[in-house]
């Protein structure tokens, strides 16, 4: 109540010292002047400031019931266990008592700490202990009164990023590699009942169109439940895109697996090997023959049609070729012996 009366004084005060003689106008020949629009609103506004501190020091004094939601927030856990559900974020609190205190709660709520060293806390308790210093504040019920607390032994596990990425490039664009996601494992805590079932976590899902720029982007992991944690919030996932172009290679044929005293020649002698490839990377491609086309000579010893199929394979040449068709597919030969010396 004291705040209350100092801020009428303060208002008397200031109504009797600035407000007051302002609304007071003498014109010339001792005749009152009209009080303008600006200081009617003046009078106004300080007679309803009045009507209502007297409204509340009247209403406030009176005995109320309040029902309110106070937040809760735990304090102590024991190390190795952890939460199997979650518990309440709030309870609700029914109180009773005079206006200026129940006030005073409503607008400063204060928190609930919880100690979960047992598998049940006294909601009630907790809650009335905080209020020990609040004198005229009754508490009247808590909801719940009782919380059951379901703890378990507490486990890390270390799990791969599952990207959940819809991707789509532009025409006669591709990726060079595959997609790199730093970190690509996360460590998931909590209850091992909780914990022991997952085997990766998966990102939200990344849906990119018409791609033809490199991709290096921050990517958001799905959020855990309350009592899950999970080190890490997202992920870098990062992927080179490039422009392809076509090539064409001749390519001689050659016999693998040849024994000593044959000789194979192949009609043709040569294949035309169709790829794709960077268009930075193509010049390259053109010098330095990036394939191998062969026949391995047990295929000859099988056949009896006098056609077999080459094998086409990428060498090793540190390019980011492509094979996409072998012309012609089949080749003819002759099987040679030679004669000894």
């Amino acid at each position: 109540m004291k705040p209350v009366r100092q801020l009428l004084t303060q208002l008397t005060d200031w109504i009797g010292s600035r407000a007051w003689p302002r609304l007071i106008i003498t014109a010339r020949d001792d005749e009152q002047a009209p009080i303008s629009k600006r200081e009617s609103i003046l009078v106004f506004a300080v007679a309803y400031v009045i009507a209502v501190i007297s409204w509340l020091m009247v209403n406030l004094d009176r005995e109320f019931n309040l029902e309110m939601e106070l937040p809760v927030r735990t304090v102590s856990i024991a190390p190795d266990k952890a939460l199997v559900s979650s518990i309440p974020t709030s309870v609700t609190v029914g109180m009773s008592g005079q206006g200026w205190k129940l006030l005073s709660v409503y607008n400063n709520p204060p928190e609930i700490p919880l100690d979960l060293e047992d598998t049940q806390v006294n909601m009630f308790e907790q809650v009335r202990s905080q209020f020990l210093s609040a004198q005229d504040v009754n508490i009247t019920k808590v909801q719940p009164s009782i919380l059951n607390v379901n703890l378990d032994e507490r486990i890390e596990r270390r799990v791969p990023v599952d990207l959940r990425m819809d991707l789509t490039l532009r025409r006669q664009y591709a990726m060079i590699g595959e997609v790199a996601v730093t970190p690509d494992s996360v460590d998931v805590t909590g209850a091992r009942s909780r914990v022991e079932g997952i085997s990766l976590w998966p990102t939200q899902l990344v849906e990119l169109e018409e791609v033809r720029e490199p991709i290096d982007m921050q990517v958001t992991l799905e959020p855990p439940s309350p009592v899950v944690e999970v080190s890490h919030s997202n992920v870098r996932v990062q992927a080179q895109i490039s422009e392809f172009t076509e090539g064409e290679l001749r390519v001689p044929v050659t016999i693998a697996g040849l024994p000593p005293g044959r000789k194979v020649t192949f009609m043709p002698s040569t294949v035309t090997v169709r790829y794709s490839i960077p268009i930075e990377e193509y010049a390259q491609s053109q010098e330095d023959i990036p394939f191998s086309v062969y026949v391995p000579y047990n295929r000859i010893r099988q056949d009896s049609t006098g056609l077999v199929t080459v094998i086409t394979e990428i060498t090793p040449s540190g390019l980011n070729v492509r094979l996409r068709a072998t012309q012609p597919r089949s080749v003819g030969y002759f099987v040679v012996l030679e004669e000894e010396e």
